[in-house]
């Protein structure tokens, strides 16, 4: 698991493989998640109580970018209200194709 510290504020990610075909996600394991992963979603149990989601959002992205630099790491909150960092925005752009839904809403 992956954390942030700072100003006492901490960020918590899951990672997940996309398998867009068979329109599965899997949680991926291991040393090397944040290099195998598609999405980071941040943990929803770490955001109850929250008031400055923004605040979250540039510790995350910073983290990510980080760890990470190659991706583009898009934010996008899902219509099940998951806060997900995409690793590229093309990836989003094609499950969002593929389920025919508008780019604003897809995620």
């Amino acid at each position: 698991m992956n954390k942030i510290k700072e100003n006492k504020t901490e960020v918590n990610f899951i990672y997940f493989k996309l398998d867009v075909e068979a329109d599965k996600m899997y949680e991926v394991q291991g040393k090397s998640k944040i290099n195998d992963c598609d999405m980071a979603i941040i943990r929803t149990a770490f955001l109850h109580g929250l008031d400055d989601i923004q605040q979250i959002k540039e510790q995350g992205k910073k983290f990510l970018n980080e760890k990470f630099p190659l991706g583009d790491w898009h934010y996008k909150l899902s219509n099940s209200g998951k806060h997900v960092f995409w690793k590229r925005q093309s990836l989003l752009r094609k499950r969002q194709n593929q389920i025919h839904i508008p780019f604003k809403q897809a995620a």
